[in-house]
């Protein structure tokens, strides 16, 4: 059932008439977007005279150039130190791309994609004073946002918010919060506002017809944040509250993937079609331009016409898509040209590309890994998914425990989200959802700060927000006899109000059996669990476990031993002490009433109830290993599998000529040949559409080893890039090695993409034979099953291998299970 709400502008933010007639002065508001690329500020001018007639507006911020001054709504989040001055936005842009002429150094007098740095603890050590920190940086692009906005005398600043990734944890929102401090902004955390909620905001509030009458009671929400640079994913579950015309929402799952962008297309437009023009026009073979010269130089010469033959060509579609005119049209006809002519500088030479262009039917072709929805667990690699738009997509519907059919909504956002395959591709993969989407760029770039700009007058005038976090299931904690209800699912945060601490004097000691107590190491004063039967008086265990859902749905959120002294008999009173916050951090304590000199057991836990990929762990791993090999913290040994650790990290963060460089690092340490290492270089190479030496690694791989797995990665590369008769004769080489039905899988693929109808069926069935227990499977193993089901059309199947995936997303047994006694409760308590 559809709930319907009649509200305008200001009913939607939920303004009740008596608190406006207690406004008799107008004032203004702020919301800011501050992003890893680009920075956005928007204002609402507010009048009690006129309460409901009230504009969001963007601004245009003055940006001083080196060729002049430059006004545009985005403010690229870049700092220099040129000449003596700061030099922020699109001017320190521009430098940017010519550090060696201004003799500028990135972190010592150029600084840019800081945020991504935040809750990092990393310093700029060369910088100067002011300028050390993440917060420090962020906190002058704050301040000069704010010191651009146009003086209104009439009209104070009352309330400024800021958007934050969803993925944010605590220390991240702490640096957002005292860089806002440093750019002399008053924000406390309730005034962080999350980015796909503000984008959904906006929307609601600029089309409200689009979502108030299809909203239900409880929706489900995908965000899909399709930047330049990113692929942002958050799943809420949207809740109207009528009672306080305010919205729910809760978090189910956020993630945050630097793998993919917006980016990775224009690189593909560069080597798939602008190369081929280049060679063809300065009569060049393939041969003439290595690497180096096309990724160093090339490259950042042709990004800016990749990027404009992209929004053309999209522009031409959806123009012919409007009138039902583009499925009919021959696609090699339909053509975008940027007209002139273009240099691209190597260090001794220069080439012209002359009016290059793009036709429909090569974008289709370098679009479809993008939007590749069977293969997405591919290569044969435990850390990587592949570049398809639906790799995030799925992994997020998965850590949510839903399926693609629950969405309601979908909001798609950022400037790649205006391709029209992708919106068409999305559309298809939500087939019960309504698709939102942006009709412009521009609406799409400013929609995160705008909808921060009306939560920020819902904070000012109703003295609360427009929508209100809550908890999106029940937690709990084990005890022997049943489960003690914690939070209830619905319940609004902060928990308890005032974010005191809600106490449970319920909870007692167990009876300890003497069968619960291990050894413990002399040497380490820690638990020897390798024999279980050798057993100490000195303490006992008590296992805390925290759980989410009920039934079948239940799952473990946290589980610990928590060593008490011997003296402390079974029956002894518990007090459990806990809340959760609005930024959806839970703490708990729990201590024994009669030992106040023994330390009680202390936990925080941040989003126990969102499935968070957060690439600010990746970064504070890298730092903490690149400090231990520093150290000399790392036994010689162990040295070349940590350098290849940190490696793997860094191409988790795309910064693929980092992980490169470790990689042959640690192959140089081992001594000899290495086929994972190699395996590993042509995956990385492969990422840089370096194909030659992508087949270089994963040849030399496959020389020193029996594994089939570098062959199997190159044949999936050729088939990817259209090279099917090669990839037919590399499948085979590996199959020759390992027949597996992974391996036949991509067989299958293979002959589809041939045309070759017998022998597609002949080994797509021989692969689902191959496929046995699922519960042998590894998780990459289990994607290709899932991509064999899709081939074959047997939906039953896909549901079954869906459900399993779901089933291991949601796996609750613990490693704790056996050891340790949980708490017991007394009689007077209710239980599950």
């Amino acid at each position: 059932m559809t709930t319907e709400l009649e509200l305008n502008s200001l009913e939607l933010i939920g303004v009740e008439e008596s608190r406006i007639k207690s406004i008799s002065k107008p004032f203004r508001v702020l919301g800011i977007d501050l992003g890893t690329t680009n920075s956005t500020i928007s204002e609402i001018l507010w009048n009690p005279n006129t309460p409901n007639n009230f504009k969001c507006v963007c601004l245009e911020i003055d940006q001083e150039t080196t060729s002049g001054v430059y006004s545009n709504y985005l403010v690229p989040s870049v700092i220099a130190i040129h000449n003596n001055k700061e030099v922020v936005g699109e001017g320190a842009k521009r430098l940017f791309g010519r550090m060696v002429e201004f003799n500028l150094t990135q972190y010592e007098n150029i600084f840019l994609e800081c945020k991504n740095d935040m809750g990092c603890r990393r310093t700029y050590h060369k910088a100067p004073d002011g300028y050390r920190s993440p917060p420090e940086i962020s906190g002058k692009i704050l301040k000069f946002l704010t010191e651009s906005v146009p003086a209104e005398k009439n009209f104070p600043t009352k309330k400024t918010v800021i958007t934050i990734p969803a993925s944010f944890q605590v220390a991240q929102r702490t640096d957002t919060l005292e860089a806002a401090k440093n750019a002399g902004i008053s924000i406390s955390g309730g005034e962080l506002i999350d980015e796909p909620i503000a984008a959904f905001i906006d929307f609601l509030l600029n089309h409200p017809d689009k979502i108030i009458k299809s909203l239900k009671l409880s929706s489900k929400v995908i965000v899909f944040d399709f930047g330049g640079g990113t692929c942002d994913v958050a799943i809420y579950q949207v809740m109207k509250n009528i009672n306080s015309k305010c919205l729910d929402f809760s978090p189910l799952a956020v993630s945050r993937y630097h793998r993919l962008g917006g980016g990775d297309i224009d690189r593909a437009i560069i080597h798939d079609v602008l190369l081929p023009q280049l060679l063809e026009q300065n009569n060049l073979k393939a041969s003439d331009l290595g690497f180096e010269e096309k990724k160093i130089f090339i490259e950042p010469s042709l990004t800016a016409v990749a990027q404009a033959l992209k929004i053309g060509i999209s522009n031409e579609i959806s123009q012919l898509e409007g009138f039902d005119k583009y499925e009919g049209k021959e696609k090699k006809e339909l053509v975008k040209i940027q007209p002139g002519r273009h240099i691209c500088s190597l260090k001794d030479r220069d080439f012209i590309l002359q009016s290059p262009s793009i036709n429909a039917e090569q974008f289709e072709k370098l679009l479809t890994p993008f939007l590749d929805q069977d293969s997405l667990y591919a290569r044969e690699t435990e850390y990587n998914l592949t570049c398809s738009i639906f790799a995030p997509i799925q992994d997020a519907i998965d850590r949510a425990l839903i399926s693609a059919d629950d969405i309601d909504f979908s909001l798609m956002v950022g400037g790649s989200s205006l391709i029209p395959q992708v919106q068409k591709a999305v559309k298809n993969y939500f087939p019960s959802a309504d698709t939102l989407k942006h009709t412009d760029k521009e609406s799409s770039q400013l929609a995160i700060s705008k909808g921060a700009s009306y939560h920020a007058l819902a904070l000012e005038l109703r003295g609360k927000g427009l929508f209100q976090i809550v908890a999106n299931d029940k937690i709990s904690i084990r005890t022997e006899s049943g489960s003690v209800d914690l939070i209830q699912r619905g319940e609004q945060l902060p928990f308890p109000k005032s974010n005191k601490w809600r106490e449970i004097s319920s909870l007692v000691v167990p009876e300890i059996n003497r069968t619960n107590l291990v050894k413990v190491n002399p040497n380490t004063n820690t638990p020897d669990f390798s024999d279980p039967t050798s057993i100490t008086n000195s303490s006992n265990d008590i296992r805390v476990e925290l759980i989410a859902g009920i039934d079948d749905d239940e799952r473990l959120l946290f589980e610990e031993l928590w060593r008490i002294p011997n003296s402390v008999k079974g029956g002894e009173p518990l007090l459990l002490k806990y809340r959760m916050d609005e930024n959806q951090v839970f703490e708990f304590d729990l201590s024994i009433h009669s030992k106040n000199d023994f330390p009680s057991f202390e936990c925080s836990i941040e989003n126990p109830l969102t499935n968070v990929v957060n690439p600010n762990q990746t970064r504070i791993r890298i730092q903490e290993a690149e400090e231990d090999l520093r150290a000399g913290n790392v036994p010689k040994n162990e040295i070349p599998d940590k350098v290849v650790e940190i490696a793997r990290d860094y191409s988790e963060l795309n910064q693929i000529e980092k992980a490169i460089s470790f990689l042959q690092r640690a192959l140089k340490m081992k001594k000899e040949p290495d086929s994972h290492i190699l395996n590993l270089l042509g995956m990385n190479f492969g990422d840089l559409n370096n194909w030659e030496k992508e087949e270089s690694y994963y040849r030399e791989a496959a020389r020193v080893s029996t594994s089939r797995a570098p062959l199997f990665n190159l044949a999936l590369s050729q088939k990817d890039r259209g090279k099917y008769k090669d990839a037919k004769v590399t499948i085979n080489e590996a199959i020759s090695r390992e027949r597996d039905g992974p391996s036949i899988t991509l067989k299958a693929q293979i002959f589809k993409s041939l045309g070759e109808d017998k022998p597609y069926k002949e080994n797509l069935s021989e692969a689902l034979d191959c496929y046995e227990d699922m519960d042998n499977m590894s998780d990459w193993e289990l994607g290709w099953y899932l991509t064999a089901a899709g081939l074959s059309g047997d939906d039953d199947l896909k549901k079954t291998i869906k459900s399993e995936q779901k089933k291991r997303a949601a796996k609750s047994k613990g490693s704790l299970e056996g050891r340790g006694a949980l708490p017991e409760i007394s009689l007077n308590l209710d239980t599950k």
